[in-house]
């Protein structure tokens, strides 16, 4: 019986270890798992045969990720691609995503979250809406007042959202967990730099730690709102100090997000910050 193709994934990496240790994991999982040890072995295999998913690490010599992204895109644009790296950044993934990486996971991971991503993106790969669901969206369509359409409209732009904070293993989760929406993500290097950007109306949402480039949010929000912004602000934090967050909530936050973070809830809180965003 032939294996299905969401079942095949390709992983390049030319990192022996890298690559046996991902088949390995997989095919404990029932996958066909095929590798490649450069970024043009893993171009000429994914020519050679259909797979739901290649795994591909960013930095290899000659034809790097990034190649074999764009290649995979443009020759089998039905693949979806997981890019891996030990060079995280968010200016990497935002690259990744805008040549139609579906997903970006940073090393070292563990095997769980191999499986969870690969998981995620197959099954996105292969969820298609009921026809009843498609129906009865026109049908909400045809009677949403004039004013709710516009507002719809607003919030499916892409909004600004700025990640800022001393933490950068809390900011790559975050940035991770936003990386499949359509939002323009950036962060901020100097605390200097939030300000300048709030201030110059280049964001509309903002997602702080609790410590900002050595101020503090406490400190930090009051300066924006001097500034005359009223963007929505959403602390990240791994402190569940009761006292903190009231303190953050007098001075008008729209959330504190507390450790450990669950990727659906921040998706669900960011996109409630860019629709009030959208109102003011």
């Amino acid at each position: 019986m032939k294996e299905p193709e969401s079942k095949r994934i390709l992983v390049v990496d030319d990192e022996k270890v890298v690559c046996n240790s991902c088949r390995k994991v997989l095919e404990l999982e029932g996958y066909d798992v095929r590798t490649a040890m450069s970024g043009r072995e893993g171009i000429e295999k994914a020519s050679q045969g259909q797979f739901g998913a290649a795994i591909v690490d960013l930095r290899m010599p000659e034809t790097g990720g990034m190649d074999v992204l764009r290649e995979l895109k443009s020759s089998r644009p039905e693949t979806r691609v997981i890019i891996i790296t030990a060079y995280s950044s968010l200016a990497t993934a935002a690259e990744a995503r805008r040549l139609g990486a579906a997903d970006y996971l940073a090393k070292p991971f563990t095997p769980r979250e191999l499986i969870d991503r690969l998981t995620r993106v197959l099954n996105a790969l292969e969820k298609t809406p009921p026809p009843q669901g498609k129906k009865e969206e026109c049908s909400r369509e045809r009677k949403a007042p004039a004013d709710m359409k516009e507002a719809a409209k607003d919030t499916s732009a892409e909004a600004r959202v700025l990640i800022a904070g001393s933490d950068a293993r809390q900011t790559m989760t975050i940035c991770q967990s936003l990386f499949s929406e359509p939002w323009q993500v950036t962060t901020a290097e100097t605390h200097e730099e939030v300000i300048e950007k709030v201030k110059a109306g280049q964001t509309d949402v903002l997602i702080t730690g609790v410590d900002v480039f050595g101020v503090k949010a406490c400190d930090l929000i009051p300066e924006i709102r001097r500034t005359g912004s009223e963007i929505p602000v959403i602390v990240a934090s791994s402190d569940s100090s009761v006292e903190l967050a009231q303190r953050l909530r007098v001075l008008g936050i729209f959330f504190y997000l507390m450790e450990p973070f669950d990727p659906s809830e921040i998706k669900s809180v960011v996109h409630d910050a860019v629709r009030k965003a959208a109102m003011l």
